[in-house]
């Protein structure tokens, strides 16, 4: 969806502004008539699955308490869709579909242009043609969302956003009634149950939801004009969490109070995760496209299915099967290696997975590590980007590409392949220097390698040469117990080492590594009774260290 963005400023920074413009947008007052229903927003958090993001999740609908929002599970019938995933950065989008959702964009971009006109720089408001109906807030949660109190912020960033967005009330300066019985948090003893509550305070009439999730009424909504109790029938038999919203009519306004229980469940049990029930867990799959079968489980609401070549991994599929109990699976392999299936239950509001695997059709053959096809090992690169090429192996999960400037180095490339078999490097070094690439294949649950060499381009070809030092002149006299050294780049030299001592090769006065491009170092705590001191330079070129030996004397002073 096209959205507005907030990005490239520190995250504390980011929520504080989206806190501030959230508040500052204008809110639409309401009110209650007597009689008719309480409102609730629907509003659905989606998660990637990640447990940071599951974490979040729960912070935001603690957040959310308090305001007549109903959490839903499904994303269509939702007025604001809260989509949190475990990114490597920090960002917040926000975005809208057409109508009252795209014109708060608007003004919260405005503000945004008054408030931080450098980050409004990267953000802009547009319809999302796209969209089903609702308006979506997406936060990527990097390394500063594990904070707990940036965390905090967030949610409440969002609640508030929200709020104003929606002009939801706030609680009530008056206190709501609340339910005595059963006890919240109690397990229920029936499937019929009568719920009391007390008067509260200011309370002129009261509404009873009752559903599978906050503020949920999908079970029961009722209103309960001035009665102080109702009886609840029809309620599910099978352990799961159960939700009930008390509205009280305040000042013309509904507030609500939520509560938890566990639903009856004969056999003393809870929930229970569905199973996958065909194929028959650790089979050979018939083809390469397979339907895949699964119990209902017990108080499960929703489905996922991830199929992958290795555990946990959805390389091959990930849909969200909402209520269904079957699924078909296509692209499977053919070649007889482990398939990895992962059946996600939503099941009080978290995920639960259960996992399956089973053996691809097709023969295998004796498994075989991936081989480079291009550019062929031991020849030049044709620039400072080079796009590689691997056969896919046997019985080959996944691949991961390394390149740098020694075997096994991965200063200039490093990425996980999943299956993809060719990669572009770029940033490769110009002057003939060797490049080391490693190629790993991920074969039955192991990680194994060939390795490749190649010869870095160069447009001017020419001998590798060491370092030359440059400064104090070999011979001279140093002025002082500190002295800066200084040396030529050489050609081909990919690190250096910078010796002083006592005699040809020691290094009791100084001892340091520098990268490729630093051409000076400092010592200091030298002599200064005139001694002889010995300076060796040295060179990594191609894999090996060389070197080139001086001397100067120290100072007399």
């Amino acid at each position: 969806m096209k959205a507005a963005v907030v990005s490239g400023m520190p995250t504390k920074q980011i929520l504080k502004e989206l806190l501030v413009l959230a508040m500052l947008a204008t809110a639409v007052p309401g009110g209650a008539a007597a009689g008719s229903k309480p409102e609730s927003l629907a509003v659905s958090i989606v998660t990637d699955g990640s447990a940071r993001a599951e974490v979040m999740a729960n912070t935001l609908k603690e957040a959310l308490r308090g305001l007549p929002v109903e959490l839903t599970p499904g994303t269509r019938s939702a007025a604001w869709v809260v989509r949190l995933s475990r990114s490597g950065a920090e960002s917040v989008e926000i975005g809208a579909s057409e109508g009252a959702g795209v014109e708060w964009v608007r003004r919260f971009t405005e503000e945004l242009d008054r408030v931080a006109p450098q980050v409004r720089q990267a953000a802009r408001a547009a319809a999302c043609r796209r969209c089903t109906g609702g308006s979506q807030i997406s936060i990527g949660l990097g390394q500063a969302m594990d904070d707990p109190s940036i965390e905090l912020l967030a949610a409440n960033a969002v609640r508030e956003s929200i709020r104003t967005a929606a002009g939801l009330p706030e609680r009530s300066a008056s206190t709501p009634a609340a339910v005595v019985t059963p006890a919240p948090g109690s397990s229920l003893t029936s499937s019929s149950v009568t719920f009391t509550w007390n008067e509260g305070v200011g309370a002129a009439r009261y509404w009873l939801f009752a559903g599978n999730w906050l503020g949920g009424d999908t079970l029961y909504s009722a209103d309960q004009g001035t009665s102080r109790s109702a009886t609840v029938t029809g309620l599910p038999t099978d352990g799961r969490k159960l939700y009930v919203r008390l509205w009280s009519l305040i000042d013309g306004a509904w507030v609500g109070k939520d509560f938890e229980y566990r639903a009856y469940s004969p056999s003393g049990t809870g929930p229970v995760k569905a199973a996958i029930t065909s194929p028959v867990p650790g089979s050979t799959l018939s083809g390469t496209t397979v339907t895949f079968n699964w119990s209902p489980g017990v108080a499960v609401t929703r489905y996922w299915l991830f199929a992958g070549l290795w555990e946990g991994g959805n390389t091959i599929y990930s849909a969200d099967q909402g209520s269904n109990l079957s699924a078909s699976v296509t692209g499977l392999p053919g070649s007889g290696q482990t398939v990895y299936i992962r059946l996600w239950s939503y099941i009080d509001g978290a995920w639960q997975s259960a996992d399956a695997s089973y053996i691809a059709s097709g023969s295998p053959g004796p498994p075989a590590k991936a081989v480079m096809t291009s550019p062929a090992g031991g020849s030049t690169l044709p620039g400072t980007s080079a796009t590689f090429n691997w056969s896919p192996g046997t019985a080959v999960a996944r691949y991961y590409l390394m390149a740098g400037l020694w075997k096994g180095g991965n200063t200039l490339f490093n990425q996980d392949m999943n299956l993809a078999q060719t990669a572009t490097v770029t940033g490769l070094p110009n002057d003939g220097r060797k490049v080391h690439v490693r190629l790993f294949s991920y074969i039955n649950g192991v990680w194994q390698y060939n390795d490749y060499e190649y010869a870095s381009y160069d447009p001017a070809p020419s001998p590798a040469e060491k370092a030359e030092l440059t400064a104090p002149a070999s011979g001279s006299i140093l002025t002082g117990p500190a002295a800066t050294f200084s040396w030529s780049a050489g050609k081909r030299v990919e690190g250096y080492y910078l010796f002083l001592g006592d005699w040809q090769g020691g290094n009791t006065r100084y001892s340091q590594g520098f990268a490729a491009g630093t051409t000076t170092a400092t010592a200091t705590g030298l002599p200064v009774d005139g001694r002889l001191l010995f300076v060796r330079l040295w060179s990594f070129i191609n894999g090996h260290w060389e070197f080139n030996d001086y001397q100067v004397r120290a100072s007399s002073n």
